[in-house]
């Protein structure tokens, strides 16, 4: 019997303990795992949103890769016609895009800036909610280079098809913290204890990260923001994808820090603990930040990762073909780091 309880003391200890935060030099370099399309792809260019690469989830056993491509460029210089696509991979290492790209598109009026902005995916109960930043030229249909953007949401159960497609938040909503012009949903999640929904959105301007809640993945309270960002550094703040659960009740954030004022091609990410209970709560000092000082960071354009059984996998934004110029990448590598803790999966899985 004391045998017996010393051996779940032990596992409730071993169950509980949280994962790790890597440093920086921890990381390896993989690789590329996806470059961009050829001329006259979907995919020309996969640069110029939030969402350069999107996020990660697993279905199954396979992952899945999502990133924001452009068939080429608008008058102006910049993206044109954003659309999402997916690779998938069945080891995590070697991807593969899609047959179906891209597979989520949205232009209600034709116009080349509208599109697809920045993703955030939450998977509960095999299912994909999918939230999205739209962008769409509603207020200004004479002006095709000027846009508004909406948080939106669309479902899936295989992670490629995608159905239910709607507005859930209005960027010009009166009362919605940070909103205006244009808002993008970066990271989400349903709170076990409550089943409360939460998103981090980008907003204010400067990227400013935001957050708003909800009883239900459609029904977002604007008066349940805070007046002021969660979260903000001179830089702006962008490209965060995904939660990484380090525990039952605690998340990481790798949040990309971005500014013209940071040279390309290294661009740092910041990891901030946050706890679930209160997720508005979060230190302005970040708990990890992995810059060019780190070799595996020399370079990298945004990046998005996720916590696997036994190792961490961080997608980034590179250039394959020469030096990143006006931050366009032209490919996605790969780094890993090795799990410092005994567990045999994430906490759980959002």
């Amino acid at each position: 019997m004391i045998r017996q309880l010393s051996t779940l003391i032990l596992f409730a200890v071993t169950a509980s303990a949280q994962v790790p935060i890597p440093a920086g030099d921890d990381w390896e370099n993989q690789g590329t795992v996806i470059v961009k399309g050829g001329v006259g792809d979907w995919d020309e260019e996969i640069s110029g949103a939030i969402g350069d690469p999107g996020a990660i989830i697993k279905l199954g056993d396979t992952y899945f890769l999502y990133y924001i491509g452009s068939d080429g460029r608008r008058a102006d210089g910049g993206p044109a016609h954003r659309r999402l696509g997916v690779a998938t991979s069945s080891d995590g290492v070697h991807f593969t895009k899609h047959p179906s790209n891209p597979i989520l598109e949205f232009s209600p009026f034709g116009c080349d800036e509208e599109g697809v902005f920045s993703v955030a995916p939450v998977v509960v109960d095999s299912t994909v909610f999918l939230y999205y930043g739209g962008m769409h030229s509603a207020y200004r249909k004479s002006d095709c280079t000027s846009v508004n953007a909406s948080i939106r949401v669309a479902i899936s159960t295989d992670g490629i098809a995608f159905s239910n497609d709607e507005e859930v938040v209005n960027g010009k909503t009166a009362g919605c913290a940070g909103c205006g012009d244009e808002i993008y949903p970066v990271a989400a999640f349903r709170r076990d204890s409550d089943g409360i929904w939460f998103i981090y959105y980008n907003g204010g301007g400067p990227w400013d990260l935001y957050l708003i809640a909800g009883p239900a993945y459609d029904r977002l309270i604007v008066s349940d923001t805070t007046d002021k960002p969660v979260l903000n550094k001179p830089t702006g703040l962008r490209n965060i994808g995904r939660l990484n659960w380090l525990d039952a009740d605690t998340f990481a954030l790798f949040i990309g820090e971005y500014s013209d004022a940071i040279p390309a091609p290294s661009r740092p990410v910041a990891v901030y603990i946050v706890e679930a209970s209160d997720p508005y709560a979060i230190h302005t000092t970040p708990d990890e930040r992995y810059e060019s000082i780190h070799a595996p960071f020399a370079e990298n354009m945004h990046a998005t990762t996720y916590l696997d059984r036994s190792v961490w996998r961080m997608i980034y934004g590179k250039c394959t073909y020469g030096p990143c110029r006006d931050s366009w990448i032209d490919a996605f590598g790969l780094r890993t780091a090795a799990r410092a803790d005994v567990s045999s999966d994430s906490p759980r899985s959002r």
